[in-house]
């Protein structure tokens, strides 16, 4: 056998033993608990409890889809949609905490967990508690709202409800510059709110009933989900100021003042729970994200470091036709 081939069998081996070590560490570490586990809790189930138990689902930074996060999601709204039907799938899990602490990010996005979080009360039925962190404001907001019930801390940062669009007008500089931009296209509108010449009237107008949409969309999804609000009360509230949590109970934006302590507290009343259970940050792993989790690693890592000594992407891009 040459060298060459003993090496890339050598490399593959230890490869392959790594991932086993990793993915065994995933599956069995022990579950967070607030506050912290009594030893004799974990030594009856250090993998999963077998009592019943809450689930965590984080939101955090800028929502949106394009955010690659963890091994086997193809991106961070995906990851969010599949934690919560993992959780709404397992018999044991009694309730959910949203952990939110974002500023919002695109529309789509934050419709798609929106829809996400009301599928799980509607169809399972299963009690959702969203948690307010230090800023949970417009997207963030719009997703806490799909909640059974909103808990913020008194210093937390909401609200900030609207929708809001910018561009540039680099025509005047450019003009300074020397530069003169050619733009062939086909199609009106194509190269609306372009940053290479002055917005017409009827182009802001377009965009602005593009806006409206949205943001009517965003108001009914809201207050259909808020009973506490009207349509005619969220619009009163929904001019894109901020709230602290303090004042967002007052107006009726959030139900409670607290943490995660609280938030457990009202799913352990919502379910009926007389112990305290268990709040864990993962799903229960199954075959299924194990073999993804396993084939990702072995397309992405263990072929093309061991074999092509690159990334995969980058070996097929030297056969395309450029």
């Amino acid at each position: 056998m040459k060298k060459e081939n003993v090496i890339i069998w050598v490399l593959l081996c230890f490869t392959g033993f790594s991932v086993l070590v990793g993915l065994v560490t995933v599956m069995f570490r022990p579950p967070w608990r607030v506050p912290a586990v009594e030893p004799k809790i974990l030594s009856e189930s250090v993998i999963y409890p077998k009592k019943d138990y809450i689930g965590l689902v984080r939101i955090y930074d800028v929502i949106r889809d394009d955010l690659y996060v963890g091994p086997w999601y193809s991106s961070y709204v995906e990851r969010i949609v599949k934690q919560l039907e993992m959780y709404a799938m397992d018999k044991r899990v009694k309730g959910i905490i949203i952990r939110v602490n974002s500023p919002g990010g695109t529309v789509a996005s934050a419709q798609e967990i929106f829809r996400a979080i009301r599928r799980v009360r509607q169809e399972w039925g299963i009690p959702v508690v969203a948690c307010l962190g230090d800023v949970a404001t417009s997207g963030g907001y719009y997703i806490a709202a799909a909640a059974d019930h909103i808990v913020a801390n008194p210093g937390t940062i909401t609200g900030s409800i609207g929708v809001i669009m910018e561009t540039f007008d680099l025509s005047s500089l450019l003009d300074g510059l020397g530069v003169k931009p050619r733009i062939i296209k086909e199609g009106k509108y194509k190269d609306i709110g372009s940053i290479f010449r002055e917005m017409t009237p009827e182009e802001e107008t377009l965009l602005k009933e593009s806006l409206q949409e949205v943001y009517r969309k965003m108001l009914e999804d809201i207050s259909s989900a808020r009973s506490t609000l009207s349509l005619e009360q969220l619009q009163d509230l929904a001019d894109g100021r901020i709230f602290t949590g303090v004042r967002a109970k007052e107006v009726g934006l959030v139900d409670s003042l607290g943490g995660v302590e609280e938030a457990i507290t009202v799913i352990m009343e919502e379910a009926n729970l007389k112990e305290r259970p268990y709040v864990l940050d993962h799903p229960k792993m199954t075959w299924e994200t194990f073999f993804e989790m396993f084939s990702y690693y072995f397309n992405e890592h263990l072929l093309p470091k061991a074999l092509f000594k690159k990334n995969i992407s980058e070996y097929l891009n030297t056969f395309s036709l450029r």
